[in-house]
Parts: C-alpha cells; sequence; structure tokens
C-alpha cells in the first residue's frame, strides 16, 4: 500500500510527460497483448459459456470489506446492468480525462476523434474480455478480480502459453490498470482541491498531494478496516454521473453551434435518469442498512455511503434541471452565439454553416 501510494504521489507531483505518460504508454502494451490475445484465441478454441446467460431481475450486490463486515443486498437489473459495466459502456471518467489531461497532450486538433473515440471502444473491448473470461469458468466464487485473471488465463493457455505464465501476464495487468487508475485519480483529487478551495496553501501541488495520500491511506488501510469497501459501492453511480454531466455538455454546446443534438441528448437522459435511480436505489439500501445493524463500523461506513450517494443523485437532479432549463433557452433564441473559444476545426465547421453576404445582396441594400 506504501509504495502504491509512493508511485501515485510521484504521477500526481512530476509534469505529465516526465512519469504518467511513458509509465502509461509502456503498460499499456499489456493490456493490448491481453485483449489481443484473449480475442485470438477465441477464435483459435472457442470457449463454450458454462455461466446461464440469465438468471434473475434481481442480483446480490455486496457492500463493505472486512470480516462481518460486509452485507449482500438485492438490486434490480437496471439500473445495476448500467452501472456496473460502467466504463465499459460510457465513461465519466473518460470524459474526465479526455477534457483534462488528453486535450492537454495532442499534437494536432484533429487527432482528437481518434485518440478520445478509439479509447472508449477500446475500453468498451476489455469490458467484453471481462465477460467472456468470466463467462467461461465453471465456477464463479471468490473475489471479481481473480475471476478475470483466472478467466483471462484459460483463454491465454488456448495460445499454447504456460498456465503459470498466463496468470502472471493477467495479473500484470490487473496491476498496471491499478497502478494508473490509483496516480491519475491521485492526479485528479490534488488538481480538484487546488481549484475548489481557495486557500493559497492548498494551491501547493506537494501540500495537497500528501493531504490526499493520506487519505487515501486512511480509506484503503486494513488498519482502520479499510472503509473504502463502503465508498467504493459508489464508484459506478458516481462514474455514470460524470458520464451523464458530460453528454448534457456536449448537448448543449452542441445546440449552441446549432448542430443536431439527439446523439448526445438521449444518451445523456438516459444516463443521467439511470444514474440517479442507481444512487437513490443505493442511498436507500445502505441508510437502511446502517439504521439496523448493530456493528459500529458498519453503521458509520454504510451512513457516510449512503450520505455520499444523497448527495450525488440530488447534484444529478440539479444538474438535470439545470441543463433542460438550459437547453430550452438555448432553442428559444435566449442565448446567441456560442460564448466558448472554438478551436480551428469547429471554428472554421461554424464558419461554413453561416450564410455569408452576397455582392447582390449588398447592392441590394445600397
Amino acid at each position: 500500500m506504501i509504495s502504491m501510494l509512493g508511485f501515485s504521489f510521484l504521477g500526481a507531483v512530476l509534469p505529465l510527460w516526465s512519469f504518467a505518460m511513458p509509465i502509461n504508454y509502456l503498460g499499456f502494451y499489456v493490456a493490448y497483448f491481453v485483449i489481443a490475445a484473449i480475442i485470438g484465441s477465441s477464435f483459435v478454441a472457442p470457449q463454450t459459456f458454462a455461466q446461464p446467460l440469465f438468471t434473475n431481475w434481481f442480483a446480490p450486490v455486496s457492500i463493505g470489506a472486512g470480516s462481518g463486515l460486509i452485507s449482500t443486498i438485492s438490486f434490480p437489473l437496471w439500473p445495476l446492468l448500467f452501472v456496473t459495466i460502467a466504463c465499459g459502456a460510457c465513461s465519466g471518467w473518460h470524459g474526465l480525462i479526455g477534457s483534462s489531461l488528453s486535450s492537454k497532450q495532442l499534437d494536432n486538433e484533429a487527432d482528437a476523434h481518434f485518440v478520445g473515440g478509439g479509447g472508449m471502444l477500446l475500453e468498451g473491448i476489455l469490458g467484453l474480455t471481462s465477460v467472456v473470461a468470466v463467462g467461461a469458468l465453471t465456477s464463479t466464487k471468490g473475489g471479481a478480480l481473480s475471476l478475470y485473471v483466472i478467466g483471462g488465463a484459460k483463454y491465454l493457455s488456448n495460445l499454447l502459453i504456460p498456465s503459470a505464465a498466463s496468470i502472471a501476464i493477467m495479473a500484470l495487468m490487473v496491476l498496471i490498470l491499478g497502478l494508473t487508475l490509483t496516480q491519475l485519480a491521485l492526479r485528479f483529487a490534488r488538481l480538484a482541491i487546488s481549484e475548489m478551495v481557495g486557500r493559497r496553501f492548498l494551491k501547493n501541488i506537494y501540500v495537497t498531494s500528501i493531504i490526499v495520500s493520506i487519505i487515501t491511506f486512511l480509506l484503503t488501510s486494513t488498519r482502520f478496516s479499510a472503509p473504502w469497501g463502503f465508498i467504493w459501492t459508489l464508484f459506478g453511480g458516481s462514474n455514470q454521473l460524470l458520464a451523464g454531466v458530460t453528454l448534457l455538455v456536449t448537448t448543449l454546446w452542441l445546440a449552441k453551434i446549432r448542430r443536431t443534438t439527439l446523439l448526445t441528448g438521449i444518451p445523456a437522459v438516459f444516463m443521467l435518469g439511470t444514474t440517479i435511480v442507481a444512487l437513490g436505489y443505493t442511498a436507500y439500501a445502505t441508510l437502511d442498512i446502517a439504521m439496523t445493524t448493530s456493528t459500529p463500523l458498519k453503521i458509520y461506513g454504510n451512513a457516510v455511503a449512503g450520505g455520499i450517494a444523497v448527495i450525488l443523485a440530488i447534484l444529478g437532479i440539479v444538474l438535470s434541471y439545470d441543463g433542460f432549463r438550459a437547453y430550452r433557452r438555448i432553442r428559444v433564441g435566449a442565448v446567441s452565439a456560442p460564448s466558448m473559444t472554438l478551436g480551428p476545426m469547429l471554428a472554421k465547421a461554424v464558419e461554413a454553416e453561416t450564410p455569408q453576404p452576397s455582392l447582390a445582396n449588398e447592392f441590394a441594400e445600397k
């Protein structure tokens, strides 16, 4: 844990080009290899799904971490399915990455479509490999990550890779993904605190990174019963809420430049609605556990998780309402031309859509 936090601390304070970018670049070759190997193995030696395609409209969800602290609730398939797949379907994390990091690393604005869209498509393919890896197992007892490692190793073994090496490769991929997410999450937390809090000393990247590292340690360390297990339940909902907000902002921007908004507006409504319902259901379940259990840490952990879920659900409702009002104002013409500065490609696109005065019109006006 300490070594991972130290690694993430470096990723939070060092320039992107000197640490995060080369680490991610080298590490994700392993991820690409695993994805390609699982897909290739599916053609070389197709697996038979051992798990049923459908079991129930309700699925068990575990909340908490640690001995005697885990509670299981029954969650409806909708909205559970969407907040569980999360980044594999529609990723708010990618919306966050695209706006704050990826956009600053592009050599050319024209590459944004390929980088952003390609990254999301690869994430979807990674999600599919997770499904087929676990679906081919005859037993699903154990943690989610261990099941993915074992299932993926089964596919790699069909390519004549030794079983021990296959498990090592899958475990290395999971470790790389964990390190990447941890260092980027620490960096985003540092940026968020620096921007939202007006205190001058919190503008220091080292001070904010140390504070975030301490909070992370307190939440994840087994010395403090790892209360992150309660909050982790909200990851899918918070991630999809970011996805809905990203789609909402994109829809408003497209409306401002007088472009069609159906391709982003309909998904935005669905994502925000699904996420708010998921967060509301999670809040109800966790607060119910907090009020009915007698274990102090379970009461505390579920109460905190439920409180955060309530806050996120309220924020989702407020943002949805504000977004709807803004969209109506744009449509009725209360808001004129876009106020943001457009890039060269978008500026040309807007200019092409704007009617230009002709010589005949000028002569007629004179």
